[in-house]
């Protein structure tokens, strides 16, 4: 294989430049050399992209690749197949692993083991508290010295007022952020699905959405006071839109991102899909998915990010003591997708919600330009595909949209100048 590789006649989406023209790439090792309506170049690998749209690679700032502890479900290089199956060069692991990441040791073993795989750029957030007990901060000095992006107890929220206080004090320093899984065990429980009819006929406890809004309302307050930078996660309330809204126009250092399958989806698919769908937060009705989708159109929410969660199906049998999760990589573009054939957001828009802004929340740029690293994804926007277990990458197969026809579909993933994916 040549160390070169030219992409013939795509078209070139990039909203940083305000970019949107058929052209050629060519790439040399692992730098995009020249962007160019035409080019000549012999002794290189050759794409026909004609029909297929160029843009820098998705970015996931929220994913769950289960090593170490969990390898039965996902491991670090089926987490990184998956991601480039669905378009991702850069991901970041969240630390709620076995042991969890609160140690030097934890992120190198990570880092080095993604290195060597070497198809995507794994980033890795370390937990806010030790073992993510909630009782005594980690050293986020040597953490982030050691690798981490971003400090995060995923799915254990930081339930204790003064330890958040402290750890956006500390970010603050840092130069880096906290992200928070929002939601008061005091109100969400054991509660397995949204406060909606799926709940009420069979009798299930639920998570309501006061539980989240409570939480965001603490976290933005303490954003606000100690300037310290907050990422609040799987944003899924109305309400809680409204609070991100108001402190973000009072100035504080906030951002937010939504789970594409909270958009595309409301608690009414759970009387089809059953535990499937279960996922904390929960998805919730219909109003509530229209609110999300209109604060993705006003801005209020900075990103897409998937919560890619696989587990195994016996674990998500039960409806309260099931597993909370879904697959994330392999469904996110043709979800994004179905809104923008929906006329909610056009494409410019969801290259900037699934790749410039979340590469603008960790402090890296990728415009695409001459000279810069060729990361890339090629994407049909209309090509139909069946998403099924013959294709899935993924160790997990807990998706409501498995067995399902989907529309829009990565073709190349192209990490540092080579092609990691490839659609057959």
């Amino acid at each position: 294989m040549s160390r070169y590789l030219l992409i013939k006649s795509t078209r070139l989406i990039e909203p940083n430049l305000n970019f949107d023209k058929e052209v050629d790439i060519l790439i040399k090792d692992d730098k995009i050399d020249k962007i160019s309506g035409h080019i000549d170049e012999k002794d290189c690998d050759i794409i026909d992209a004609k029909g297929l749209i160029a843009c820098s690679g998705f970015v996931d700032i929220h994913a769950h690749l289960r090593d170490p502890g969990f390898t039965y479900k996902e491991d670090l290089e089926s987490g990184m197949k998956a991601a480039t199956f669905g378009g991702f060069t850069t991901i970041v692991c969240m630390p709620n692993t076995n042991p969890p990441i609160d140690n030097e040791s934890i992120i190198s073993y990570i880092l080095l083991k993604a290195q060597k795989i070497g198809i995507c750029d794994v980033k890795v957030s370390a937990c806010v508290t030790k073992n993510r007990s909630g009782k005594e901060l980690t050293d986020f000095y040597r953490l982030k010295k050691a690798g981490a992006v971003c400090f995060t107890d995923d799915g254990s929220p930081v339930q204790d007022q003064k330890l958040m206080l402290k750890a956006l004090e500390m970010v603050s320093l840092l130069n880096s952020f906290v992200a928070n899984h929002c939601e008061d065990d005091a109100f969400a429980g054991n509660g397995a699905f949204d406060e909606g009819a799926f709940s009420s006929v069979y009798g299930l406890p639920f998570r309501p959405s006061y539980a989240e809004d409570v939480m965001v309302a603490r976290d933005c307050i303490l954003s606000y006071e100690t300037g310290g930078k907050l990422h609040i996660q799987h944003l899924s309330s109305s309400l809680s839109v409204d609070i991100v809204k108001f402190f973000k126009e009072k100035g504080a250092n906030i951002t937010c991102e939504v789970n594409p399958n909270h958009l595309a989806l409301n608690s009414f698919a759970a009387f089809k899909k059953k535990t499937i769908l279960k996922v904390n937060p929960p998805i919730r009705d219909y109003k509530t998915q229209e609110a999300l989708i209109k604060a993705l159109q006003e801005g209020i929410i900075d990103c897409i990010a998937t919560d890619h969660a696989p587990h195994a199906k016996n674990e998500k049998l039960h409806p309260i003591k099931g597993a909370a999760g879904m697959l994330g990589f392999q469904v996110a573009l043709p979800i994004m997708m179905s809104l923008v054939k929906d006329g909610v957001i056009d494409i410019k828009s969801l290259i900037t919600l699934m790749s410039k802004n979340p590469a603008k929340i960790l402090g890296f740029d990728n415009t695409i330009k001459e000279g810069a690293l060729a990361n890339l994804v090629l994407w049909h926007p209309s090509h139909e595909w069946l998403f099924d277990e013959s294709i899935n990458p993924s160790k997990s197969s807990n998706s409501p949209f498995l067995n399902s026809v989907l529309t829009s579909k990565v073709f190349y993933t192209i990490y540092k100048g080579k092609m990691v994916y490839r659609y057959s």
